[in-house]
Protein backbone atom coordinates (compact mmCIF):
# COMPACT_ATOMS: atom_id res chain seq x y z
CA UNK A 1 0.00 0.00 0.00
CA UNK A 2 3.20 2.30 1.03
CA UNK A 3 4.78 1.79 -2.44
CA UNK A 4 1.48 2.17 -4.17
CA UNK A 5 1.05 5.59 -2.69
CA UNK A 6 4.79 6.50 -3.78
CA UNK A 7 3.92 5.63 -7.10
CA UNK A 8 1.09 7.56 -7.38
CA UNK A 9 2.92 10.73 -5.65
CA UNK A 10 5.72 10.28 -8.47
CA UNK A 11 3.35 9.71 -11.34
CA UNK A 12 1.50 13.14 -10.01
CA UNK A 13 4.55 14.94 -9.80
CA UNK A 14 5.52 14.11 -13.16
CA UNK A 15 2.59 15.01 -14.59
CA UNK A 16 1.82 18.46 -13.55
CA UNK A 17 4.27 20.22 -15.29
CA UNK A 18 2.69 18.20 -18.42
CA UNK A 19 -0.49 19.61 -17.47
CA UNK A 20 0.61 23.50 -17.43
CA UNK A 21 3.00 22.90 -21.06
CA UNK A 22 -0.19 21.42 -22.27
CA UNK A 23 -2.72 23.95 -21.12
CA UNK A 24 0.14 27.06 -22.35
CA UNK A 25 0.35 25.12 -26.18
CA UNK A 26 -3.90 25.06 -26.29
CA UNK A 27 -3.97 28.31 -25.28
CA UNK A 28 -1.90 29.70 -27.84
CA UNK A 29 -3.58 27.92 -30.18
CA UNK A 30 -7.04 29.30 -29.47
CA UNK A 31 -5.31 32.90 -29.24
CA UNK A 32 -3.96 32.47 -32.70
CA UNK A 33 -7.35 31.08 -33.74
CA UNK A 34 -6.68 27.85 -34.49
CA UNK A 35 -9.32 26.61 -33.01
CA UNK A 36 -9.36 23.28 -34.65
CA UNK A 37 -6.21 22.13 -33.48
CA UNK A 38 -7.17 23.86 -29.86
CA UNK A 39 -10.01 21.67 -29.38
CA UNK A 40 -7.77 19.14 -29.65
CA UNK A 41 -5.31 20.52 -26.98
CA UNK A 42 -7.73 21.06 -24.79
CA UNK A 43 -8.94 17.44 -24.88
CA UNK A 44 -5.56 16.48 -23.98
CA UNK A 45 -4.95 18.71 -21.66
CA UNK A 46 -8.02 16.89 -20.02
CA UNK A 47 -6.49 13.81 -20.15
CA UNK A 48 -3.75 14.49 -18.24
CA UNK A 49 -5.53 16.67 -15.80
CA UNK A 50 -5.72 13.68 -12.96
CA UNK A 51 -7.24 16.27 -10.59
CA UNK A 52 -9.35 18.10 -12.57
CA UNK A 53 -8.50 21.18 -11.89
CA UNK A 54 -9.08 22.81 -15.47
CA UNK A 55 -12.22 20.65 -15.88
CA UNK A 56 -14.52 24.02 -16.60
CA UNK A 57 -12.14 26.16 -18.01
CA UNK A 58 -11.42 23.67 -20.71
CA UNK A 59 -14.94 22.90 -21.78
CA UNK A 60 -15.53 26.31 -21.85
CA UNK A 61 -12.29 27.25 -23.93
CA UNK A 62 -13.93 23.82 -26.33
CA UNK A 63 -17.50 25.28 -26.82
CA UNK A 64 -16.08 29.28 -27.46
CA UNK A 65 -13.72 27.31 -30.44
CA UNK A 66 -16.90 25.23 -31.56
CA UNK A 67 -18.56 28.57 -31.39
CA UNK A 68 -16.22 30.15 -33.35
CA UNK A 69 -16.53 27.11 -36.37
CA UNK A 70 -20.09 27.35 -35.93
CA UNK A 71 -20.41 24.36 -34.36
CA UNK A 72 -23.59 25.67 -32.07
CA UNK A 73 -25.10 22.32 -31.20
CA UNK A 74 -20.98 21.13 -30.02
CA UNK A 75 -20.13 24.45 -28.38
CA UNK A 76 -24.08 24.22 -26.44
CA UNK A 77 -23.05 20.54 -25.04
CA UNK A 78 -19.55 21.57 -23.97
CA UNK A 79 -20.71 24.84 -22.46
CA UNK A 80 -23.18 23.10 -20.38
CA UNK A 81 -20.14 20.54 -19.51
CA UNK A 82 -18.31 23.18 -17.67
CA UNK A 83 -21.73 24.60 -16.05
CA UNK A 84 -21.73 21.16 -14.35
CA UNK A 85 -17.49 21.04 -13.27
CA UNK A 86 -18.05 25.06 -12.54
CA UNK A 87 -17.28 26.20 -8.75
CA UNK A 88 -19.41 28.94 -8.18
CA UNK A 89 -22.80 30.61 -8.49
CA UNK A 90 -21.34 33.87 -10.50
CA UNK A 91 -19.30 31.38 -13.18
CA UNK A 92 -22.23 29.08 -13.57
CA UNK A 93 -24.54 32.58 -14.47
CA UNK A 94 -21.92 33.69 -16.70
CA UNK A 95 -21.68 30.19 -18.68
CA UNK A 96 -25.39 30.47 -19.10
CA UNK A 97 -25.53 33.79 -20.84
CA UNK A 98 -23.17 32.09 -22.98
CA UNK A 99 -25.69 29.76 -24.11
CA UNK A 100 -28.20 32.68 -24.15
CA UNK A 101 -26.02 34.00 -27.26
CA UNK A 102 -25.68 31.10 -28.90
CA UNK A 103 -29.86 30.84 -28.98
CA UNK A 104 -29.55 34.56 -30.11
CA UNK A 105 -27.39 33.67 -33.21
CA UNK A 106 -29.56 30.60 -34.26
CA UNK A 107 -32.83 32.89 -33.53
CA UNK A 108 -34.02 30.79 -31.05
CA UNK A 109 -35.84 33.34 -29.45
CA UNK A 110 -38.27 31.39 -26.68
CA UNK A 111 -35.02 29.69 -25.43
CA UNK A 112 -33.11 32.67 -24.81
CA UNK A 113 -35.57 34.43 -23.31
CA UNK A 114 -36.91 31.99 -21.23
CA UNK A 115 -32.82 31.23 -19.64
CA UNK A 116 -32.55 34.93 -19.16
CA UNK A 117 -35.75 34.94 -17.27
CA UNK A 118 -34.34 32.40 -15.29
CA UNK A 119 -31.35 34.13 -14.41
CA UNK A 120 -33.45 37.34 -12.81
CA UNK A 121 -32.91 35.90 -9.09
CA UNK A 122 -29.21 34.70 -9.42
CA UNK A 123 -27.43 36.94 -11.86
CA UNK A 124 -25.66 40.18 -10.42
CA UNK A 125 -25.83 42.22 -13.42
CA UNK A 126 -29.56 43.04 -14.24
CA UNK A 127 -28.70 45.36 -16.97
CA UNK A 128 -27.20 42.83 -18.56
CA UNK A 129 -30.07 40.76 -18.92
CA UNK A 130 -31.96 43.46 -20.51
CA UNK A 131 -28.63 44.04 -22.87
CA UNK A 132 -29.00 40.03 -24.31
CA UNK A 133 -33.22 40.30 -24.41
CA UNK A 134 -32.66 43.37 -26.67
CA UNK A 135 -29.96 41.25 -28.72
CA UNK A 136 -32.52 38.53 -28.69
CA UNK A 137 -35.69 40.57 -29.88
CA UNK A 138 -33.07 42.09 -32.88
CA UNK A 139 -31.47 38.94 -34.01
CA UNK A 140 -35.87 38.38 -34.40
CA UNK A 141 -36.47 41.38 -36.22
CA UNK A 142 -38.40 42.94 -33.73
CA UNK A 143 -36.92 46.34 -33.34
CA UNK A 144 -39.78 47.66 -31.03
CA UNK A 145 -38.74 45.07 -27.97
CA UNK A 146 -35.31 45.51 -28.98
CA UNK A 147 -35.30 49.11 -28.68
CA UNK A 148 -37.45 48.60 -25.52
CA UNK A 149 -35.03 46.24 -23.73
CA UNK A 150 -31.87 48.00 -24.77
CA UNK A 151 -33.02 51.10 -23.60
CA UNK A 152 -34.17 49.67 -19.87
CA UNK A 153 -30.41 48.17 -19.91
CA UNK A 154 -28.75 51.77 -20.21
CA UNK A 155 -25.44 50.41 -21.27
CA UNK A 156 -26.01 50.35 -25.37
CA UNK A 157 -26.36 53.91 -26.23
CA UNK A 158 -24.95 53.55 -29.86
CA UNK A 159 -27.37 51.04 -30.61
CA UNK A 160 -30.27 52.38 -29.28
CA UNK A 161 -29.30 55.84 -31.21
CA UNK A 162 -29.34 53.27 -34.75
CA UNK A 163 -32.26 51.70 -33.32
CA UNK A 164 -34.40 55.18 -33.42
CA UNK A 165 -32.83 55.98 -36.63
CA UNK A 166 -34.17 52.49 -37.94
CA UNK A 167 -37.38 52.77 -36.40
CA UNK A 168 -37.71 56.12 -38.52
CA UNK A 169 -37.16 54.26 -41.71
CA UNK A 170 -39.48 51.55 -41.30
CA UNK A 171 -42.61 50.74 -43.23
CA UNK A 172 -45.98 50.08 -40.91
CA UNK A 173 -47.95 47.18 -42.44
CA UNK A 174 -51.28 48.78 -41.31
CA UNK A 175 -50.47 51.76 -44.04
CA UNK A 176 -49.85 49.30 -46.24
CA UNK A 177 -52.29 47.42 -45.70
CA UNK A 178 -55.30 50.20 -45.45
CA UNK A 179 -53.61 51.91 -48.22
CA UNK A 180 -54.23 48.99 -50.15
CA UNK A 181 -57.60 48.29 -49.19
CA UNK A 182 -59.02 51.73 -50.22
CA UNK A 183 -57.04 51.34 -53.44
CA UNK A 184 -55.46 48.55 -54.65
CA UNK A 185 -51.18 48.93 -55.56
CA UNK A 186 -50.71 52.07 -53.26
CA UNK A 187 -49.66 49.79 -50.29
CA UNK A 188 -47.10 48.76 -53.22
CA UNK A 189 -46.05 52.29 -53.91
CA UNK A 190 -46.11 53.03 -50.12
CA UNK A 191 -42.90 50.48 -50.17
CA UNK A 192 -40.99 51.73 -53.33
CA UNK A 193 -42.37 48.70 -55.09
CA UNK A 194 -43.99 50.66 -58.27
CA UNK A 195 -43.88 47.88 -60.70
CA UNK A 196 -45.80 45.44 -58.34
CA UNK A 197 -48.06 48.37 -57.61
CA UNK A 198 -49.02 49.29 -60.91
CA UNK A 199 -49.56 45.52 -61.88
CA UNK A 200 -52.27 45.29 -58.83
CA UNK A 201 -53.55 47.98 -59.74
CA UNK A 202 -54.43 47.41 -63.49
CA UNK A 203 -55.44 43.71 -62.53
CA UNK A 204 -57.88 45.31 -59.77
CA UNK A 205 -59.24 48.24 -62.70
CA UNK A 206 -59.47 45.62 -65.00
CA UNK A 207 -61.68 42.87 -63.04
CA UNK A 208 -63.64 45.34 -61.32
CA UNK A 209 -64.45 47.34 -64.18
CA UNK A 210 -65.63 43.39 -66.01
CA UNK A 211 -67.39 42.64 -63.24
CA UNK A 212 -69.28 45.83 -62.88
CA UNK A 213 -69.95 46.05 -66.11
CA UNK A 214 -71.39 42.45 -66.05
CA UNK A 215 -74.19 43.53 -63.45
CA UNK A 216 -75.20 46.70 -65.17
CA UNK A 217 -75.84 44.26 -68.46
CA UNK A 218 -77.94 42.17 -66.21
CA UNK A 219 -75.37 39.18 -67.07
CA UNK A 220 -75.22 38.51 -63.38
CA UNK A 221 -73.94 35.13 -63.20
CA UNK A 222 -70.74 36.22 -64.88
CA UNK A 223 -70.60 39.16 -62.91
CA UNK A 224 -70.91 36.73 -59.38
CA UNK A 225 -68.34 34.42 -61.01
CA UNK A 226 -65.72 37.32 -62.02
CA UNK A 227 -66.29 38.97 -59.09
CA UNK A 228 -65.71 36.04 -56.52
CA UNK A 229 -63.63 34.08 -58.37
CA UNK A 230 -61.14 36.13 -59.82
CA UNK A 231 -61.66 39.78 -58.79
CA UNK A 232 -61.53 39.26 -54.90
CA UNK A 233 -58.92 36.82 -54.84
CA UNK A 234 -56.56 39.95 -56.49
CA UNK A 235 -58.04 42.15 -54.45
CA UNK A 236 -57.44 40.46 -51.00
CA UNK A 237 -54.09 39.42 -52.39
CA UNK A 238 -52.84 42.91 -53.04
CA UNK A 239 -53.65 43.80 -49.41
CA UNK A 240 -51.49 40.66 -48.32
CA UNK A 241 -48.79 41.66 -50.75
CA UNK A 242 -48.60 44.97 -49.13
CA UNK A 243 -48.00 43.84 -45.94
CA UNK A 244 -45.63 41.52 -47.34
CA UNK A 245 -43.63 44.24 -48.70
CA UNK A 246 -43.60 46.59 -46.16
CA UNK A 247 -42.44 43.02 -43.68
CA UNK A 248 -40.24 42.84 -45.89
CA UNK A 249 -38.52 46.00 -46.09
CA UNK A 250 -38.45 45.73 -42.18
CA UNK A 251 -36.42 42.80 -42.22
CA UNK A 252 -33.90 44.14 -44.79
CA UNK A 253 -33.28 47.39 -42.80
CA UNK A 254 -33.15 45.08 -39.23
CA UNK A 255 -30.12 42.86 -41.26
CA UNK A 256 -28.45 45.52 -42.19
CA UNK A 257 -28.19 47.28 -38.90
CA UNK A 258 -27.01 43.69 -37.84
CA UNK A 259 -24.90 43.24 -40.24
CA UNK A 260 -23.17 46.72 -39.12
CA UNK A 261 -22.98 46.27 -35.47
CA UNK A 262 -21.43 43.12 -36.34
CA UNK A 263 -18.46 44.68 -38.27
CA UNK A 264 -18.27 48.47 -35.73
CA UNK A 265 -19.66 47.73 -33.06
CA UNK A 266 -17.32 47.61 -29.92
CA UNK A 267 -19.41 46.27 -26.89
CA UNK A 268 -20.17 42.35 -26.50
CA UNK A 269 -22.19 41.08 -29.30
CA UNK A 270 -23.70 37.60 -29.05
Amino acid sequence: MKNLIIIINLVTISIFPQVGRQKQLADSLFASENFYQAITEYKRLQFFDLQKSFESFTNSQIAKAYKKGEFYQKSEEYFRKAIENSVSDEERNNLKIEIVKIFIIKSEKEKALSLLDSLEKSYFEKNQLDYWRGWTFLFHYDTENSLKYFNQSEIAKSIVDSLEILRKKEYSPTIAKISSAILPGFGQFYTGNITSGLISLGWNVLLGGISVNAFFSERIIEGILVTDLLWLRFYRGNIHNAEQFALEKNVKLADNLLKNLQNNYKGALP
